[in-house]
């Protein structure tokens, strides 16, 4: 059988609270009773030690009949029952038989609370023989009967038992407490996680602006809403990347194929003649929709990590040596200085990789570097990473494009539009297999004086 959480913790908080208290009120009874016991015990010695002391008073200096009864009835209050017998032997007084009635009416209360406290007492009566000596001489034995080994009056009986109350009283009043207090508490932690339950709900409906706003001083409460929140916030910002995405691939190809379109169009009519300039163009515009297909490919494998990264070392300095050789003629063409200074020979990674990642940024440092400009490629070890940076004093980067220039078909106004070629996600492209190799990517640059790449990786 299922039950809301509320609920299950109210009852285990309630089950929990009612045993604790119990076992503390019973532990305390024993304890009380104990304790109790140990002073009835004494005080019934003392009321012994004052009888003793008042009859060997009224027998050694003054017989006095009446005070004889009068400490007899005292200590038959207190649950004693006196014979005094002379040197001989004789009975000279007897509680017993002095006042019968009253025996019966003061050690029957006794018996009755005795049996009430503890069932198992059999009120057996004790005896203690005390001798009345004179100096040398025996005069006489006083004779002391009670029940034994101990045992409680009206006023002890009526004292344990309101201890017994009060505490029976406070468990109660504790568990009532425990349970209002296991409510509330169960109450603090249940509503955040429904709150939360209605928004993941809401969440799957496509209500992405949902969010918990629910205040708890419980840590891992407040660390559910706000995963929940982190959550509600990702997809947003992902479901606002995919509408963008599909917008900007659809403008992206949007105009090649129109070209392609109308181009095709006017060649099937006969309003334009095949010739060779006319289909190179076409096949350039085929080219550039295969290539923007290919890097979106690219791009999701990256993003979606299937992509497998081959790590290995191998020889940064050759590998940078063999890229720049590549961009030899445009570099010769703007009479660019092309520098590589090698601090590190050899690194740890995806050789292909980490390839395509410097060519995509110098072939922006040489597509945008001004003539007779200087590009400086450095590597080094910086603690536990190595660090490449690309250097360059190009046309730079508005300061205001710097936090956009890693998104996908994000251009740079003017200098950087279409006419430069490219397909828009290859700084992108390059951001994801830097940060697939557990690195970092940051770019610094200064509109009209240049860029700096820096790439930071892990060593292993």
């Amino acid at each position: 059988m299922k039950h809301k959480l509320r609920t299950k913790l109210s009852i285990t908080h309630g089950i929990i609270t009612l045993a604790t208290i119990t076992i503390i009120v019973l532990l305390s009874n024993l304890l009380v009773d104990k304790q109790f016991i140990g002073f009835v015990k004494d005080s019934n010695q003392r009321k012994i030690d004052n009888i003793v002391h008042d009859i060997m008073h009224q027998y050694h200096e003054e017989w006095n009949i009446k005070k004889i009864e009068e400490t007899s009835l005292r200590a038959l209050e207190d649950g004693l029952v006196i014979s005094i017998v002379d040197s001989t032997g004789k009975i000279i007084y007897d509680t017993e038989k002095a006042t019968k009635k009253k025996i019966e009416e003061l050690l029957s209360p006794i018996n009755r609370n005795m049996r009430e406290h503890f069932h198992s007492w059999r009120g057996e009566l004790e005896t203690k023989r005390i001798s009345l000596a004179h100096g040398h001489e025996n005069t006489g034995e006083l004779i002391i009967t009670y029940y034994g080994p101990f045992y409680f009056t009206e006023r002890d009986s009526s004292f344990i038992r309101s201890l017994h109350d009060v505490l029976n009283i406070t468990r109660i009043i504790s568990v009532i407490c425990a349970l209002i207090l296991g409510f509330v508490i169960a109450k603090q932690i249940s509503n955040p996680i429904t709150k939360a339950i209605q928004v993941t709900k809401e969440i799957a409906k496509g209500n992405l602006k949902e969010r918990i706003r629910v205040k708890s001083d419980m840590v891992e409460i407040k660390e559910l809403s706000d995963s929940v929140n982190l959550l509600a916030s990702t997809l947003e910002e992902q479901e606002g990347i995919r509408k963008r995405i599909v917008a900007d691939v659809s403008h992206e190809l949007r105009t090649p194929l129109s070209a392609i379109q109308i181009n095709m169009e006017a060649l099937v009519d006969g309003v334009l003649q095949p010739t060779h300039g006319r289909l190179e163009g076409i096949y350039k515009e085929v080219l550039r929709v295969n290539r923007l297909v290919g890097d979106l490919t690219k791009l999701a494998k990256y993003e979606s990590r299937i992509e497998k990264i081959n790590n290995r070392k191998f020889n940064i300095k050759k590998v940078i040596e063999s890229i720049v050789t590549t961009f030899e003629t445009e570099i010769q063409r703007k009479s660019l200085a092309v520098t590589v200074r090698s601090g590190v020979q050899e690194i740890f990674g995806d050789e292909d990789k980490l390839s395509q990642v410097i060519v995509n940024i110098l072939s922006n440092s040489v597509k945008y570097s001004k003539e007779s400009g200087s590009i400086t490629i450095e590597t080094a070890e910086q603690e536990n990473n190595f660090v490449i940076k690309i250097r360059d004093e190009g046309i730079g980067i508005p300061a205001e494009d710097l936090p956009y220039i890693f998104e996908r078909f994000y251009r740079v106004d003017k200098s950087r539009d279409k006419a430069t070629g490219g397909s828009g996600i290859g700084l992108t492209i390059t951001k994801e297999i830097i940060e697939a190799h557990g690195g970092t990517i940051t770019l610094d640059s200064k509109l009209g004086e240049g860029t700096e790449t820096t790439i930071v990786l892990p060593k292993q």
